[in-house]
């Protein structure tokens, strides 16, 4: 997640507590280690047979205040012979 939060400050390493996953969108909480009373709320899919990888993320400190926006960020995900994914 680092690439999403360099700009807002150390919000990029923390714990993260996965949700129920539905329609191939798993939820998930991340409690920044920095900023532990700071939980940030986001989703993740993977469709079957996508080399994509979304993950949305809502609520995203800026500048001491919360939004409620919704940042979008595309990862790839690669298959290594031999592994189980």
């Amino acid at each position: 997640m680092e690439p999403t939060f360099g700009a807002e400050g150390d919000y990029d390493f923390g714990n993260v507590t996965l949700g129920e996953t539905v329609n191939g969108e798993t939820s998930f909480t991340l409690v920044p280690d920095d900023h532990p009373d700071t939980p940030i709320e986001g989703t993740i899919m993977a469709k079957p047979g996508s080399s994509i990888v979304v993950v949305r993320l809502r609520g995203i400190p800026m500048d001491s205040a919360t939004t409620d926006r919704i940042r979008t960020t595309y990862f790839c995900r690669f298959d290594e012979p031999g592994t189980e994914t």
